[in-house]
């Protein structure tokens, strides 16, 4: 796929609410990327576009990829320099 794909719920007592279903088109150059990797740079684009939404609240990004392990593997640290968020963001 050469689209970022996401959705934003809130916690609404023991599940999440639905809020926005969030999409972005992938920059030429990442549409060449690894599956990882691009997954990587779909969760830092998506979650620029929730922080628009959500004013700058703290966001907890879920994913079935482990991203937190991409950030933290000794290899990729350029790319978490470049990637990591700036805003509060807590990886699942």
């Amino acid at each position: 796929l050469s689209v970022d794909l996401g959705v934003l719920g809130q916690e609404y007592g023991p599940t999440f609410a639905l809020v926005a279903y969030l999409s972005k088109q992938f920059y030429p150059t990442i549409r060449g990327w690894p599956p990882c990797l691009r997954a990587l740079a779909a969760a830092h684009d998506l979650q620029k576009e929730a922080h628009k939404l959500t004013f700058g609240s703290p966001l907890t990004i879920s994913s079935p990829h482990h991203l937190k392990d991409f950030l933290t593997y000794k290899r990729l640290l350029c790319l978490s320099r470049v990637l990591n968020p700036c805003h509060p963001c807590i990886m699942n």
